[in-house]
């Protein structure tokens, strides 16, 4: 099956924004017991819903209407919004479920989400005179980095090579991103030429990442150590293919000893009032890794309540 939301600006006043939703079944069957979730930033007037029924908790709204949405036919709602104009396509509908009752039981198909139309012409942007952009940009900054002559070619060949427990979990995170990122496998062998290699001197969470020509080490002792080197690896990986005959991604050589400022470095996710997917958490958590933080905050509930979306078998 296949359904659309659509979010569209009507009408926009300094106070206040009027909305159109057009939810679409572009599949060829009819759907009778449904009901359409979508997560929105702002707080819809109850009153303002031009018909049907809409329930919502923190950014998660419920709209149902007790009537059948047949094949290739769609639903039109309005309802307001008594905040600023929308600004941002992003302040739109984030993400959208259809859920259809059987004798079977409740299924969940996904609603694609096109940007919001906002319905008034996009203010025309004033360029900036920004600097060029350093030829190796790393975050943060580590504390020693000596940049040498050469790069590591990323070629089909390559592999990745660990040795000891502390480095495994590092390893394996090195290698599903590192593959998703060049768009081929980077597996974990006896022999590579990206090595894991303990050293007794690198306490705590210090590293050094050594990048040649010839291959790549990770030296740390401790997991968080070899984890941050891996981190700063990835960021060295060029955003886009040199698509040369031989490789596509190269890495510069470099020569980084480094170790976190700051014990704690945390990052809070409200998910109290606000329902975020499955996907967008583990995103932000491996975002987070990326980035050397060590801490993740999450904000369950209030003094109220929380916001859980249950499937029919664990509700």
């Amino acid at each position: 099956m296949t359904f659309r939301l659509d979010f569209n600006a009507i009408d926009v006043t300094p106070e206040k924004s009027r909305f159109a939703l057009v939810f679409h079944n572009l599949s060829e069957k009819n759907i009778e017991k449904w009901q359409l979730t979508f997560s929105v930033s702002r707080y819809v007037y109850p009153e303002s819903v031009s018909h049907g029924n809409l329930k919502q908790i923190g950014s998660l709204c419920i709209f149902e209407t007790g009537e059948p949405l047949n094949a290739n036919e769609h639903l039109y709602l309005e309802f307001t919004h008594r905040t600023k104009p929308f600004s941002l396509h992003d302040e739109g509908i984030g993400d959208a479920c259809l859920l259809v009752t059987t004798e079977d039981g409740i299924t969940a198909y996904p609603v694609e989400t096109p940007p919001v139309n906002l319905g008034v012409q996009t203010p025309e942007r004033v360029p900036l005179s920004l600097p060029e952009p350093k030829a190796i940009n790393l975050l943060p900054q580590p504390k020693a980095l000596v940049v040498t002559t050469g790069q590591f070619a990323v070629s089909d060949e390559c592999a990745i090579a660990v040795r000891s427990d502390e480095a495994k979990l590092a390893a394996q995170w090195l290698s599903e991103e590192m593959s998703a990122h060049v768009r081929k496998d980077i597996t974990i062998k006896q022999e590579g030429q990206i090595q894991f290699v303990i050293d007794k001197q690198l306490k705590g969470e210090r590293y050094r990442l050594s990048v040649k020509p010839t291959g790549i080490v990770i030296s740390a002792t401790e997991a968080s150590g070899f984890t941050h080197g891996v981190s700063t690896l990835l960021q060295l990986l060029p955003v886009q293919a040199t698509h040369r005959h031989y490789f596509n991604y190269a890495i510069p050589c470099v020569e980084i000893e480094d170790h976190p400022r700051f014990g704690y470095r945390g990052m809070m996710l409200d998910c109290a009032r606000h329902f975020h997917p499955v996907r967008r958490v583990k995103d932000l958590i491996n975002q987070l890794a990326r980035f050397k933080f060590n801490h993740f905050h999450w904000h369950l509930t209030d003094d109220e309540a929380g916001a859980f979306k249950l499937t029919p078998t664990q509700s």
